[in-house]
């Protein structure tokens, strides 16, 4: 499909073209050697799968090994799954794929028809493949939907680098040279256009090859670098031995960032400054990519002659490339000073951490952020419960940095540019000192207050607690602003965006706290300004607000994540929306929606924090010294009583816990299993097979999920299940015991088709059997594509 946007609204044209149509179904009859009907309209002939898999498994034998033929929609569903899937494996790229219901739903049968195009064409590559090749077309680009929000919200959508280099390539664009670039002018999408440069690119991919020795293997430069394959051999080239070990399974993730991270450790024991090394996901996600060309040409003009001298060629650079790529590189080596610093932090950080039995020796020992997490959760008495405690691959200690990197942002509206997440994984003493001067700046009133006397300490405590209310109130507004109004002003004028009951399970009542804190905020304001000695009342008075209106929002908030992540998959102005709103928010405190929807589940304890603080160090004969002990009860009578609604729900928190582990469990392809409606019931080795020892069930209350176990001896990285197969219970018509005390139990589908599950007792197919009837008369049906 076509969408072209008119003031919001879309117009829809069907895509198709007639020459590629006809020899997609020319090739695939010669592939297959049957006759492909020619009067069916394309998305009638493929959306089965049959022919799809049938190709498949002619370009690579037994690579399917059963291919439904059944008539129910799952069955079709299934087959293009393990199509699509194949694709991955005969090495298509993903910009050559297409989703499940791309085809099934005919909703882009242009990329299914560049998905066959690109097949036919790759096949040519294929080992052991003789048969016939695709002949080569110009095919249409395959479209790609892109939402344009309605002009009457004033809202932009952020350019992507991808876009911007698309323009370079096409349009006409005045010479912008590095003297007319303000940054605090020029938008920041100009500044990635004027950044990356395509010439540089072409000179980036005909030095790697060279040097290496071997062709880049996809036509996009990211695709070939992604894996960090070609990335570590370039390194060995240049300084033999600087990756002992290269992972060339190029189907896990996690080996591949592996790859990425070993890459620029060598990066940085070559002195590669900070600012030319870039994070693993710039690469792989394609977050950076300016980033990660600026890196190569360093290593092409600058490391690679001053290391490997005239043994390999130096990089060629465009004329029209700016100097400031590798004219200024200045080797980042710590200082004496730096040392002294460090080993002064050290100790700070093992009188902070005595509580938790944990001895830091060197600032060095701190990349797996676990020490720093319970630095961060001591000094502010917050908890961080999802962390690895015991990260011992790359990718886990980057969960942690990352995590480190939030908190801080969350808890001072602040975002760290310096350090990054690549200088904390790679243990960087600068970065590291930077980061725990700050957070002992920030969270530690004693080291604050060592040189201060009492009233002068009270009074810092007080600007704290003022300037704190004064962030929680801004960014509450912000996204009162920039997301709430205008989806309550769209809906006022029948322009909905989200529905109303969506908004509440979002935003609960975040209108009402943040009027009740606007309040407080000037109140506090006026007290604090005019050096009123007393505070506690404005605390104490609010205590029956602060408990209605935080029971309300953290009522429903452990599904919140989900609900935005399943709203803004299927809303795409509500998508625009949010990326309109990190994209801001990119610009000061780097922080997700999500991040600003927990602040205030954060506030009543940190309420509690402060004024313990505050009440510390006021004398005893001071006026506010009953009033704030008094207010500390108060405000932790209301958080107690906070907290025990939240038990109440303690259930559904489980099972939405239990949701999201499942899913973290499972490798799975086109099957979007999180739901806000969707519930877990019951899992177990119900099996469709009677031999298939790796079979693993998994029932919800609207789909039986059936997966196989990984052999996680062979890839440690890989998900704990692969999914195989859903059956929606909507499909079902009944369920029933295949006979008295057998452990088989069949699902009666349309047209007098039955499957069935071996269980390991009669008592526990007798169980499955009424779990799976009770859900299904429930008549539950939810989107899982």
């Amino acid at each position: 499909l076509v969408e072209n946007k008119t003031g919001g609204k879309m117009q829809h044209q069907k895509f198709r073209d007639n020459e590629l149509d006809s020899m997609i179904r020319e090739w695939v009859e010669k592939v297959v050697g049957e006759k492909v009907d020619r009067e069916k309209s394309f998305g009638d002939v493929f959306k089965d799968g049959i022919l799809l898999c049938k190709v498949i498994n002619k370009l690579k034998p037994g690579s399917i090994t059963k291919i439904n033929t059944g008539k129910l929609p799952f069955h079709k569903m299934e087959n293009i799954g393990k199509y699509i899937d194949n694709c991955r494996k005969v090495g298509l790229g993903e910009d050559k794929l297409f989703t499940t219901p791309d085809l099934y739903e005919e909703k882009k049968l242009s990329l299914v028809q560049f998905n066959i195009y690109s097949l036919g064409m790759h096949a040519q590559t294929l080992k052991g493949w003789t048969g016939p090749a695709l002949e080569q077309l110009k095919p249409p680009e395959p479209i790609k939907l892109v939402e344009t929000p309605n002009e009457n919200l004033g809202l932009e959508t952020p350019r992507s680098i991808k876009a911007a280099r698309a323009d370079q390539s096409t349009e006409s664009k005045p010479t912008i040279t590095p003297d007319q670039v303000t940054s605090d002018v020029m938008d920041i999408s100009l500044k990635e256009a004027f950044k990356y440069n395509p010439e540089l690119e072409k000179c980036a991919r005909e030095w790697i090859e060279k040097v290496v020795g071997e062709s880049l293997p996809h036509p996009t430069f990211a695709d070939s670098l992604r894996d960090g394959i070609i990335l570590c051999k370039l390194l060995n080239k240049i300084q033999p031995g600087s990756v002992p070990k290269i992972n060339m399974d190029k189907r896990s993730k996690f080996k591949c960032l592996e790859n990425l991270v070993a890459y620029i450790k060598g990066c940085q024991g070559m002195g590669f400054p900070t600012d030319h090394i870039f994070d693993p996901a710039d690469l792989f996600d394609e977050k950076n990519l300016n980033l990660v060309l600026s890196n190569i040409q360093t290593m092409g003009t600058v490391f690679s002659p001053k290391i490997a001298g005239n043994r390999l060629p130096v990089m060629k650079t465009p004329t029209s490339t700016p100097s400031f790529y590798s004219s200024l590189i200045q080797v980042d080596e710590t200082t004496p000073e730096d040392q002294v610093l460090a080993e002064e932090l050290v100790r700070w950080m093992n009188i902070n951490l005595s509580s938790f039995a944990i001895k830091v020796n060197s600032i060095s020992e701190l990349t797996d952020g676990v020490a720093i997490i319970k630095l961060l959760e001591n000094l502010t008495k917050q908890t961080m419960a999802f962390y690895e405690k015991e990260p011992s691959q790359p990718w886990q200690k980057m969960q942690n940095t990352v995590l480190i990197l939030r908190f801080i942002g969350e808890q001072t509206g602040t975002a760290l540019r310096y350090p990054t997440k690549t200088d904390l994984l790679l243990g960087r003493i600068r970065p590291l000192n930077s980061l725990l001067s700050f957070v002992r700046d920030k969270f530690d009133h004693d080291f604050m207050f060592k040189d201060v006397t009492s009233n002068e300490r009270r009074f810092k405590i007080l600007e704290e607690i003022l300037e704190t209310e004064e962030t929680y109130v801004s960014m509450m507004s912000q996204v009162n602003e920039m997301l709430l109004r205008p989806i309550r002003q769209a809906s006022e004028k029948g322009e909905e965006i989200i529905t109303e009951e969506e908004c509440r399970d979002i935003f609960s009542n975040l209108e009402d706290i943040l009027q009740l804190h606007k309040k407080l905020r000037e109140e506090l304001a006026h007290r604090v300004k005019n050096n009123h000695a007393v505070i506690s009342d404005i605390f104490s008075s609010r205590k029956e607000d602060f408990t209605q209106l935080y029971i309300e929002y953290v009522k429903n908030f452990d599904s919140v994540s989900v609900m935005i992540k399943f709203v803004r998959k299927k809303k795409r102005t509500f998508k625009s929306m949010i990326k309109a709103f990190e994209a801001e928010q990119a610009k000061t405190n780097a922080l997700d929606l999500g991040s600003f929807l927990i602040l205030p589940v954060q506030r009543i304890p940190r309420y509690m924090l402060l004024l313990a603080e505050l009440e510390k160090y006021t004398d005893d004969n001071h006026p506010d010294k009953k009033g704030l002990q008094t207010a500390i009860e108060d405000i932790k009578e209301a958080l107690d009583i906070v907290d025990k609604s939240k038990s109440e729900n303690l259930a559904d928190m489980t099972a939405n816990q239990k949701m999201n582990a499942i899913s973290r469990m499972i490798q799975l392809e086109d099957f979007e299993l999180v739901h806000p409606q969707r519930k877990y019931i019951r899992e177990g080795p119900v099996k469709m097979e009677p031999d298939d020892e790796n079979a693993y069930t998994f029932l919800f209350n609207d789909v039986i999920l059936y997966t196989e176990r990984q052999d996680l001896s062979q890839d440690p990285y890989a998900k704990q299940f692969k999914y195989v197969s859903a059956i929606p219970l909507s499909f079902c018509e009944g369920v029933r015991q295949k006979k008295e005390d057998d452990c088989t139990f069949e699902l009666l589908l349309e047209d007098d088709e039955t499957m069935s599950f071996y269980c390991q007792s009669p008592e526990e197919c007798q169980s499955w059997i009424s779990d799976v009837r009770t859900q299904k008369d429930l008549g539950i049906t939810l989107d899982f594509q």
